[in-house]
């Protein structure tokens, strides 16, 4: 099964196109990396917030009000961003090491899939549904792992966002005709209050936690908003509008395997074998549910994906 998924893809991409994307897929893993180490200093929610709060300023002018709409807007920014980013930064900042709930948090694909079935009724061939099982799979050989046992909650939230996460892309694919960066835009201004009156209560006054907090933290707000949101996350729309789907959704797969490794080699993640086995376990199956995916809804993998 897996040499005819592989020889399915085909490489048909200029060269500095290719190196765009594996580029991108780079800026991504840093962007959760300077995430982990900005969350050091100041609380997730209030870290996410104030992200939402900058990118939302860069967009405003893409805001476009839609009469009889802005509920269901409304329930995809909460969903897909202040839940979701909320959960898995949660993760990230409880969790002993960044790879496992990075990891984990790649069920939001086959949870979309699994959704797509029960709600817009998409026939799942077997393949994905093999990708599915090994992605689980995956996840429960890291999540009984005696490390993660420790910071098994960090998983949990991780997994948790990637469910809500997934939600808000079934709503996404019922709202086509709102523009990518209008999307987004109000994504970012639904989320930044709800996340910040969530740190006031979860973590008390923000103007103190604002005063302590170092130039990491600020470092990191600005790479993932700058880098992570402008550049590589527009650059992967832009390469959208000249390929297929099918040809850069399994490249995917790649922002994953480049955090893992920054997180071994830069943030001191020491993965036991258990975790590397589940790992490689869980991406295969991502892999597998991508490439079929891609190849099936064309532009609609990369067309509506919440922020990263």
């Amino acid at each position: 099964m897996a040499p005819e998924i592989i020889r399915s893809i085909k490489i048909d991409m200029q060269p500095r196109h290719l190196s765009m994307l594996v580029g991108f897929n780079l800026v991504f893993a840093v962007a959760l990396a300077v995430t982990k180490v900005g969350m050091q200093t100041m609380p997730p929610f209030l870290f996410t917030g104030l992200r939402f709060f900058a990118y939302g300023l860069m967009l405003i002018p893409f805001l476009k009000w839609h009469r009889g709409r802005m509920g269901t807007l409304f329930l995809i920014a909460m969903s897909t961003g202040a839940v979701s980013f909320g959960l898995i930064y949660m993760g990230i900042n409880i969790a002993g090491d960044l790879s496992s709930v990075v990891v984990a948090t790649q069920l939001g694909i086959p949870f979309t899939t699994i959704f797509a079935m029960v709600f817009l009724h998409e026939r799942i061939g077997w393949r994905r549904w093999t990708g599915m099982g090994l992605a689980f799979g995956g996840v429960m050989m890291i999540s009984f792992d005696p490390r993660v046992l420790g910071y098994i909650e960090g998983i949990l939230f991780g997994v948790l966002g990637a469910l809500v996460g997934a939600g808000a892309f079934i709503l996404m694919r019922k709202s086509k005709d709102i523009g990518v960066f209008e999307m987004q835009a109000w994504i970012a201004m639904f989320s930044w209050p709800v996340l910040l009156v969530a740190s006031y209560f979860v973590d008390g006054a923000p103007l103190p936690l604002i005063q302590a907090a170092t130039w990491q933290a600020w470092g990191a707000i600005a790479f993932t908003v700058l880098g992570s949101n402008l550049v590589a996350h527009a650059g992967m729309y832009w390469l959208l509008q000249r390929y297929e789907a099918s040809l850069l959704s399994p490249f995917g797969v790649l922002g994953t395997i480049f955090t893992v490794m920054i997180g071994v080699f830069f943030l001191g993640d020491q993965p036991t074998l258990g975790m590397i086995l589940g790992m490689a376990v869980t991406l295969a199956g991502v892999f597998i549910i991508a490439v079929r995916q891609g190849q099936s809804e064309e532009k609609d993998f990369y067309d509506q994906q919440p922020l990263t």
